[in-house]
């Protein structure tokens, strides 16, 4: 009868790397005009199914990473700070509503993001820094909004027609940028919920 192998003897399988849903962003805090204008949106689509964007969790994301893992995460993190060390004001303005992909088929309400030049260097810079560390972002050309809801089903296309047509020309809010964030998103039924890893004044 063979010798029974000890556990030492079989191959001992690794347990994979733990990985957190991660992104870098910008908060913005909703003023009073933009306040007012979400609750005459939101009134005037009441009868739709859309999932709104809760307004304690607005922000506006400069890179998504996905799944990353931790060792990648501190290398991200201990990054940012020279690149916030290296950017000057940081200001954009939020106007204008629109929905991607069309109105034939929307599925995203969103704000329109303008005057975003110093906005659109800061997104450079942190994806230069992603691809020292081979982590390519997208080959998608960056265009900067801020999701208001997500829809899940239209019933009434011209009333939203009408409603981007409105607001087409409003700015809601200016914002000055204090701080780039570098989130953990862990999802959850009740809605995403979103963990700073590391805030980095600019």
């Amino acid at each position: 009868m063979p010798e029974q192998k000890k556990q030492s003897d079989f191959t001992r399988i690794s347990t994979p790397s733990l990985m957190k849903r991660t992104f870098i962003a910008v908060d913005i805090i909703p003023e009073e005009n933009l306040l007012r204008a979400l609750s005459v949106i939101r009134k005037k689509l009441a009868g739709e199914k859309i999932k709104w964007t809760d307004t304690g969790k607005m922000h506006l994301t400069l890179a998504f990473l996905g799944d990353t893992e931790e060792e990648l995460i501190r290398k991200i993190a201990d990054g940012l700070p020279q690149i916030a060390a290296e950017t000057k004001a940081v200001n954009f303005s939020v106007a204008g509503l629109g929905v991607f992909p069309g109105l034939i088929n929307p599925r995203v309400l969103w704000a329109g993001i303008e005057n975003h030049e110093s906005l659109i260097q800061l997104h450079e810079k942190i994806s230069g820094f992603l691809h020292t560390l081979y982590i390519m972002t997208g080959d998608q050309e960056f265009k900067p909004h801020l999701t208001l809801g997500r829809i899940k089903y239209l019933s009434n296309a011209a009333n939203l027609k009408s409603l981007l047509a409105e607001f087409r020309d409003q700015e809601f809010q200016s914002v000055r940028v204090k701080e780039v964030v570098y989130y953990e998103s862990i999802l959850k039924p009740e809605g995403p919920q979103y963990i700073p890893i590391k805030n980095t004044a600019i």
